[in-house]
């Protein structure tokens, strides 16, 4: 707490934007939460020590269908957490083909990268081009 603080009586409020506890059963569950709430929940999804191979489906849509490029990112970012998953390296490879994904680069490219689609070299050269 700063001097003006003490002197005024400021006091801290509290953004109540965010959801602290977001409960989710389905992906349209998923999907009616907000950009940024979004975004929290595959933070949250990705940051155990032992991700929930049924919140695959998530990333996916995330990935795949959501409007909003910082929850795209969000899950590019974190997909590598679902490598094991059988559906992950045909889903990658059909986004890679398909997509113009300029506007998802870095992330797209360190995603291909840490699943192994890539390789390092190719990494560093889409990187510095």
């Amino acid at each position: 707490m700063n001097i003006f603080d003490k002197i005024f009586g400021r006091k801290k409020t509290i953004d109540t934007a965010y959801q602290t506890d977001i409960k989710m059963d389905t992906l349209e569950d998923f999907a009616k939460l907000s950009s940024d709430n979004r975004m929290l929940a595959l933070m949250r999804f990705s940051d155990r020590q032992q991700v929930n191979i049924n919140h695959f489906a998530i990333f996916q849509f995330a990935i795949l269908s959501d409007p909003n490029k910082n929850v795209k990112l969000t899950a590019l970012k974190r997909i590598h957490a679902f490598k094991e998953h059988p559906d992950i390296m045909p889903m990658m490879k059909k986004f890679m083909a398909e997509n113009d994904n300029n506007g998802l680069e870095p992330y797209f490219s360190m995603a291909l990268s840490r699943l192994g689609i890539i390789s390092l070299e190719d990494l560093n050269t889409k990187l510095n081009s």
